[in-house]
């Protein structure tokens, strides 16, 4: 018997000797099922006839969630499940982290290891990792002034690259419990109107169309930027006097932070119509084919360039439209305690 074969043979022998003890512990021994004697024979015949070890094939669930991203979909399929198994894990755990969050996290591990390789300190032992970890963290919050964002971001990259190492870090643990209540932090308040149609139309100016509209589109909607990123051609309906759309589709995978399939309506004509040509030009694809990051560091850029960094980040959009609606509001003779303003309320579900 060849090494190969003979591999193949010891990888579903211990397929079936997990298989046998699920059995017994089920005390399903006579039954059909999968843990039974049916599932138990299936497995012995395929070593005899030497057909493919796969216990289970690669099959893509009906439902592909755009929130995992290309690349995670890509491990998902390419990925076998025995040489998974053999690594202590398993499809679903390699396929439980979206792109977004890869490319967030690698980054801050690049910073840490290129940090700890300048200093000569040795990653080879958990104990020391976690302290250099902890003294990092320390630096980054006393010394750079940073978010304790940057930390968990750290932390989470970390364990996803080295998932041994998880629960075995106590000193970075504390140190970042102790980083996020010594710091402030806020969501940003509102953008003033003008300064979000001049960072639009330097965007636009520049040829970054689809930066550019989608400040525009994310005020008027009191958007978040995941809710942009995910938006499709199918989630905007127009029945020739209004628009709406439609975030976080629940037949996609999808939600938001209210749920999923919430309606939302534009009310300002000039987006309505800068959405309509989007959706032409989108049919059932993304509407904005740009990365919330893209959107990021784009913003960022322009408002260096326009001397406005201190207005604050793409996020503080969402909360600069309420404040207008509620500034015309006052401005008509309608207060902030009379009732509620048209679209404040908590966005609908559509069934």
């Amino acid at each position: 018997m060849s090494g190969r074969k003979f591999g193949e043979w010891m990888d579903l022998y211990y397929v079936v000797r997990w298989q046998r003890q699920m059995c017994i512990r089920a005390r399903s021994c006579t039954g059909t099922g999968r843990f039974g004697l049916r599932g138990r024979q299936v497995l012995i015949a395929a070593i005899l006839v030497g057909t493919s070890v796969e216990a289970a094939p690669a099959k893509e669930p009906p439902t592909r969630c755009s929130k995992r991203g290309p690349r995670a979909w890509e491990h998902f399929l390419s990925a076998p499940l025995l040489p998974l198994r053999d690594g202590g894990t398993t499809r679903l755990l390699v396929h439980a982290i979206g792109d977004a969050s890869v490319l967030q996290w690698i980054p801050k591990v690049k910073e840490f290891l290129a940090s700890s390789k300048l200093s000569g300190t040795d990653l080879t032992l958990p104990n020391n990792m976690d302290m250099a970890l902890a003294q990092y963290m320390d630096w980054q919050c006393y010394g750079e002034q940073l978010s304790p964002s940057s930390g968990t971001l750290l932390l989470f990259g970390l364990v996803c690259l080295l998932p041994e190492i998880k629960g075995r870090l106590p000193l970075a643990a504390r140190s970042l419990k102790s980083w996020a209540r010594l710091a402030v932090t806020s969501e940003g308040g509102p953008v003033p109107e003008e300064i979000i149609f001049l960072v639009t139309i330097d965007l636009i100016e520049n040829g970054l169309v689809y930066e550019g509209c989608w400040a525009l589109c994310q005020f008027d909607m009191h958007g978040r930027e995941q809710e942009m990123e995910q938006l499709q051609g199918a989630d905007i309906h127009w029945d020739g006097k209004s628009l709406d759309l439609e975030l976080g589709q629940a037949v996609r995978g999808e939600s938001v932070k209210t749920g999923h399939n919430q309606g939302v309506l534009l009310r300002r004509a000039e987006v309505i119509d800068i959405m309509l040509a989007l959706r032409e030009a989108a049919g059932q694809h993304k509407v904005f084919p740009i990365t919330q990051e893209k959107l990021r560091q784009s913003w960022h850029r322009t408002m260096r360039k326009l001397g406005l960094s201190y207005a604050g980040p793409p996020h503080a959009i969402r909360h600069s439209g309420p404040s207008e609606d509620l500034l015309a509001a006052m401005l008509a003779g309608r207060g902030p305690t009379s009732g509620p303003l048209e679209g404040d309320g908590e966005r609908a579900t559509i069934h």
